[in-house]
């Protein structure tokens, strides 16, 4: 069951800064405007949740890269068949964050609901770590700037914007599975053009 903005909320005025890290780590983007929010209300210091939510957020882009780079190989190595789905499909996805790694990783840090998916690809295609921290820190800087101020001076309207983030993350992921499915369809199509040359 997903958590409310009013538990998160609540659990922010009881603990403020003590509960933001490890929230901003699991929910990021809701945590941050409302910490935003209670900022303008005078309850939080707006620079030290700006630098506390910049800092749960890359780690938890560093928990979805650890998952891609050390957790998946393992998991489908045990699976036979879909090991080999598995590898051809790394395999392209590899061959795309070598050409695209910084439009990809940027992508995927302010895209709402595709994120965590580029992220632990990123980690799967073996990006290097120092690539995958510059981009994302930028991203993050950016992305955590934006929200807080929307949380600073919009946040009275969270159940309004909690709403606009639910729309933003269904269309990002319609997006994003179309890209997929035209890109793989297009890899498949010229594959099958070299073939017949």
């Amino acid at each position: 069951m997903p958590i409310t903005f009013a538990q998160i909320l609540q659990v922010l005025i009881s603990y403020k800064y003590y509960i933001l890290f490890p929230l901003a780590t699991i929910e990021g983007p809701i945590v941050t405007v409302i910490a935003g929010f209670l900022s303008a209300q005078g309850l939080m210091n707006v620079y030290f949740v700006y630098l506390v939510v910049m800092a749960g957020d890359l780690t938890g882009d560093m928990l979805y890269y650890a998952l891609g780079r050390w957790g998946f190989k393992p998991a489908f190595e045990r699976r036979g068949k879909l090991s080999n789905i598995f590898f051809l499909k790394v395999k392209a996805l590899q061959a795309h964050f070598v050409r695209h790694s910084g439009k990809t990783l940027l992508f995927g840090k302010m895209a709402h609901g595709v994120g965590s998916i580029l992220l632990t690809a990123a980690g799967a295609s073996r990006v290097s770590f120092g690539k995958f921290i510059i981009f994302n820190v930028f991203g993050t800087v950016l992305k955590s700037l934006i929200l807080v101020l929307v949380g600073y001076y919009f946040g009275s309207a969270y159940a309004r914007i909690n709403h606009y983030f639910d729309w933003l993350a269904l269309g990002t992921l319609a997006l994003a599975a179309l890209f997929l499915a035209l890109y793989f369809f297009t890899v498949q199509v010229s594959k099958e053009i070299e073939r017949d040359l």
